[in-house]
């Protein structure tokens, strides 16, 4: 639910696409299917494990997309290395891409507080 709503939002802010509609939705619809097919004996039960291996590709794809679009976003907006760690990015996909986001003015802060910059505004693009 979260990937389905705040998606269309971070690629409107980045200006950058990060996965079509038609990827988000394969998401949902392997994971409602491993959920279904997993209490259904032994050769259901391993076909949900693939829909759930294969789902998990496709959080990791969404989740270093969002990462280099999140990285050129800091670039070009705000003129700050952003620098997203990958293994937290492949091993916690978008708990970490949201963690980011939120972190993104705290950075900045940080960034113009090293910079020595007197005036410290709020993040805006």
């Amino acid at each position: 639910m979260w990937l389905y709503r705040n998606t269309p939002k971070i690629e409107e802010l980045t200006q950058q696409k990060i996965m079509p509609d038609s990827g988000i939705f394969a998401i949902a619809i392997l994971l409602g299917l491993n959920g279904a097919l997993s209490n259904g004996g032994k050769s259901l039960e391993f076909f949900a494990l693939i829909l759930l291996v294969v789902a998990n590709i496709l959080y990791i794809v969404w989740s270093f997309s969002a990462k280099k679009a999140l990285e050129a976003y800091a670039i070009r907006n705000f003129k700050m290395d952003l620098r997203l760690n990958s293994f937290y990015t492949f091993f916690l996909t978008i708990f970490y891409i949201n963690f980011s986001i939120n972190s993104l003015e705290e950075n900045y802060q940080r960034k113009l507080a090293l910079e020595g910059s007197a005036k410290t505004t709020p993040l805006q693009p």
